[in-house]
Parts: structure tokens; C-alpha cells; sequence
């Protein structure tokens, strides 16, 4: 009776289980650690634009350093082929995993509570004078631009003709409200502690919510400061638009949704 041969796929496989992974640590945990650190920050922080450097220049290079420490430990330690293959993929799994927890986002800031008293008030014209010396004195230090023709004229007709106020008041304290951002708790609201920093402090309100503005009270209002989208440089210089040009800090009334952490 003639034995009966294997299959050739099955005597390939055979022949691959017993063969140890060689240059492949380097090769394979290289190329798992490039691969988490350039692509996961591109997935979950997508408007940081320098993330994926993490893959080219740490997690990659350290994947391709720890598959080379491995490839020279296998070379003089008596470990089968089989578990060597076992030991690369868990590695592989483990350091993918650990990689996309630690590019995790931080929680993007929305914006402060701010408790403060209210002092004084004035309308942006009648600060157009200290708003117009503020903005001469950034041109004295800037070299490597001008201020474009007409702006002076322009910018006391913008705060002329806004109908907020710039509130003087004495800060008494502030809190941080943040998002997270994590794919299991994404959407969820949380505060900083408040912070007490008592001092002067100048805001600036929108025509629309002075109502319930009076010298002499204590109010708390909220400071948009939104970090998911980045910043927008402006794109004149100086800038046109009015919270470019003030200078302030421009507020709201706290929104609903953040009346909880008062």
C-alpha cells in the first residue's frame, strides 16, 4: 500500500510553525507600533495634525528597538518556534492596545464659569481710545508686517457702533467646563474645581443679554473657549471682526446645559 502524502497547504503550514520569526520581530512590531501611533491619533483626535508623528518617530522606531532586542534575546535563548509566534502575537495585540489607550483625546475645554462683581461699565466706543493704543502697541512689535491701510478709522466705526459693554468687575472665582472624548465616555460633561483669583478682570457682553446687568452685583457668566476646533488665525491684520478687535474675554449667560456645575 502506498502512504498517503500530505497536502501540500498542510505541509506548508507545518513547515512555517516550525520556522522561528527571525527578522520578522522587527519587521512585525515596527510596523504594529507605526501603525497605531500614525493612524490612532488620526481616528480619535482628528484635529490634531501633528498626532500621527507619534507612529514615525515613537511608536514605530520603539517597535522596531523592543522586535530587535527580541530577535538578538531568541538567537541565544533555546525558545521553540511555536512560541515565539505565540509570544510576537500577543505583543503585537497588547502593544496596539496599550498604544490606542495612551492616544486617547484629553477631555476639549468649552469654556469657563466665571463668578465675578460687577464695578462699572462702559460701551466699546468709549473705550475706543485705550482699544486703539492696545492695538498700536502690538504693531510696535510685530516686524514682520504691517497694519493694513484704513484700519484705524475702521475699527473706532466697529466699536462705535456696537450696542455690548465691556463690564469692569473684580473676579472673585472661575471653573473650567470640559468634554470628554473618549470613545466610552464621549459627550459627557465634567468641571474643574473653582478656582478662587480675586482681582480686576474687564469682560465683554453682548448687547442681547444686558438685561439682568446691574453696577454692584455678583453674577456668574460663562467665557466660550472651545478647544475641539482648533484656532482660526484671523485673516486680516488687524482683524475685522469685533471679539478680535476688543480684546476681551466675551461672555454669555451660563447655557443650560452647564447650570448644573453653578
Amino acid at each position: 500500500m502506498t502512504p498517503t502524502s500530505e497536502p501540500p497547504a498542510l505541509e506548508s503550514t507545518g513547515r512555517r510553525a516550525q520556522k522561528a520569526p527571525g527578522w520578522l520581530w522587527i519587521a512585525i512590531l515596527g510596523a504594529v507600533g507605526f501603525a497605531a501611533g500614525f493612524f490612532g491619533p488620526m481616528v480619535f483626535v482628528p484635529e490634531a495634525n501633528q498626532g500621527p508623528m507619534v507612529g514615525i518617530f515613537i511608536t514605530g522606531p520603539g517597535g522596531a528597538l523592543l522586535g530587535l532586542i527580541l530577535f538578538v534575546l531568541m538567537k541565544f535563548l533555546p525558545v521553540p518556534a511555536r512560541v515565539q509566534w505565540g509570544l510576537l502575537t500577543v505583543l503585537c495585540v497588547a502593544g496596539s492596545a496599550t498604544i490606542l489607550l495612551v492616544v486617547q483625546p484629553e477631555p476639549a475645554r468649552l469654556g469657563d464659569l466665571v463668578e465675578f462683581e460687577i464695578t462699572s461699565t462702559r460701551t466699546p466706543a468709549q473705550s475706543a481710545d485705550e482699544v486703539v493704543t492696545r492695538w498700536r502697541k502690538r504693531f510696535a512689535e510685530v516686524t514682520w508686517t504691517a497694519p493694513r491701510e484704513g484700519w484705524e478709522p475702521e475699527m473706532r466705526r466697529t466699536l462705535g457702533q456696537d450696542q455690548g459693554m465691556i463690564l469692569d468687575t473684580i473676579l472673585v472665582r472661575r471653573r473650567q467646563i470640559m468634554e470628554h472624548r473618549k470613545p466610552w465616555n464621549r459627550g459627557r460633561l465634567a468641571a474643574a474645581e473653582w478656582k478662587t483669583v480675586e482681582g480686576p478682570y474687564s469682560v465683554y457682553l453682548p448687547a442681547a443679554y444686558l438685561a439682568s446687568i446691574r453696577v454692584g452685583a455678583k453674577v456668574q457668566l460663562f467665557i466660550p473657549n472651545d478647544t475641539r476646533g482648533g484656532i482660526k488665525a484671523p485673516d486680516a491684520w488687524p482683524p475685522h471682526e469685533f471679539h478680535r478687535i476688543i480684546g476681551l474675554s466675551v461672555c454669555t449667560p451660563v447655557p443650560a446645559a452647564y447650570q448644573e456645575f453653578q
